[in-house]
């Protein structure tokens, strides 16, 4: 029975890897909406997560993926950008190695917000580039990653003209408890709130109940009322019982209506 298994989850990765040589080769991006959770070894976790949320019809920014290995010259990335009919995105990384189980790599690679049209192709470098630093390269010594599996893709995605944004833990990440989520929420992007630059508001929500068991505000106003702490937690559910574990998930909001920009494993659990 273990040999068969083996067999399986073998045939199983060759065949990924086979489909990913094959649209690799192909092209030099990838739309979303074309991708699934089993595309990691073409486009990486972060990427192929976003995939599979909108398969399940998670609302998420429109967007693509410039493959790890492709020629920045190539027409297609600009032709991409046309197509999502925006005048500034977000690039993001979304390495082979990202938003693992066991590693979640937050933090380590590049960002950048607000890029025009002019400016992506410096920015899909320049986050192409982060995965060379000091910082990646501490923190790959301290997983023992080996450098020649680690290939970074890059996420362009419209921007979120966001009024608030921030992260949701679908359990909770101190007491563990697993009908209690968090959610931390700031005005505007959430940038400064995943880089811990400045303090959030704090919620605590049943997820069985919804009821909003504990507020901590970091100014004399909620960031988000009643019902949009609902709705979020309503939304983050949905997530954790798609992947069917405790999901970290990053959210902005918008005009009344929730986006997830990112969801991974909780490592720390």
């Amino acid at each position: 029975m273990c040999g068969c298994q083996l067999d399986m989850r073998s045939a199983s990765f060759l065949l990924n890897q086979t489909r990913a040589i094959r649209l690799s080769s192909m092209h030099c991006i990838r739309e979303l909406r074309e991708l699934n959770g089993q595309d990691i070894a073409l486009v990486g976790g972060k990427a192929a997560s976003l995939a599979e949320m909108m398969r399940a019809n998670i609302p998420v920014p429109p967007g693509f993926v410039v493959l790890a290995d492709a020629d920045l010259t190539c027409d297609e990335i600009l032709s991409a950008f046309d197509r999502l009919n925006v005048s500034i995105v977000a690039v993001r990384s979304s390495a082979t190695v990202e938003d693992a189980p066991d590693a979640s790599w937050a933090g380590q690679f590049e960002t950048y917000l607000g890029v025009t049209r002019d400016g992506l192709v410096d920015a899909i470098q320049r986050c192409r580039d982060s995965a060379k630093s000091a910082r990646v390269n501490a923190y790959r010594a301290e997983q023992g990653a080996d450098n020649s599996t680690i290939a970074v893709a890059v996420i362009v995605q419209a921007m979120v003209d966001a009024d608030a944004a921030g992260v949701c833990f679908t359990v909770h990440p101190v007491t563990k408890n697993p009908n209690h989520l968090i959610i931390e929420a700031c005005l505007g992007l959430g940038d400064k709130l995943v880089g811990g630059e400045i303090s959030p508001d704090s919620y605590i929500v049943d997820k069985l109940t919804e009821t909003i068991i504990d507020v901590q505000l970091s100014s004399t106003a909620q960031v988000l009322s009643n019902d949009a702490l609902r709705d979020l937690a309503r939304l983050c559910k949905r997530i954790e019982d798609h992947y069917g574990f405790p999901c970290d998930v990053e959210w902005a909001h918008v005009e009344g209506s929730f986006s997830i920009l990112q969801s991974r494993p909780i490592t720390t659990l």
